[in-house]
């Protein structure tokens, strides 16, 4: 085989590895810039986001929100589930926006012309109707 052959040969091998390795080196790239996304995003880090922006400890935290302290870690950690009254309580106890939390677009907590009085309530303790006439209360549906 002539040498120009042979290195014309060689150069089109060298290319075809170099684009093979930049395929692979742009898939893994992109797994992990999407697994990196979907963990910051994860309701855990969102929760630890939340407490560490506020300076809080995980004890702390748990007192706020009079439940056990050794739930956050697990909740932070992603060990244990975030029910939709946990994940209430924490928006409302903390002021979370809404729209951070589950798209994670806007500010984290709400501004203070947003933040009046966010008040948890238990259907059992009162109905709406004993809300509604309560003078300067706002009934905000935060569970929808």
């Amino acid at each position: 085989m002539p040498e120009e052959e042979k290195n014309g040969k060689d150069i089109f091998l060298q290319k075809a590895l170099a684009h093979h390795w930049q395929l692979l080196i742009g898939l893994n790239i992109d797994l992990i810039m999407s697994q990196t996304l979907s963990t910051v995003h994860s309701k855990g880090e969102k929760v630890k986001a939340i407490r560490k922006a506020l300076g809080l400890t995980q004890v702390e935290f748990a007192k706020k929100l009079e439940t056990n302290q050794n739930i956050i870690p697990a909740l932070e950690k992603g060990k244990r589930n975030l029910g939709q009254r946990v994940i209430n309580d924490i928006l409302a106890t903390f002021a979370v926006s809404k729209d951070w939390w589950e798209n994670g677009t806007g500010e984290m907590f709400l501004s203070d012309k947003h933040q009046k009085l966010i008040v948890v309530i238990d259907p059992m303790e009162i109905s709406v109707d004993e809300l509604r006439n309560i003078k300067g209360v706002k009934l905000v549906n935060v569970s929808s």
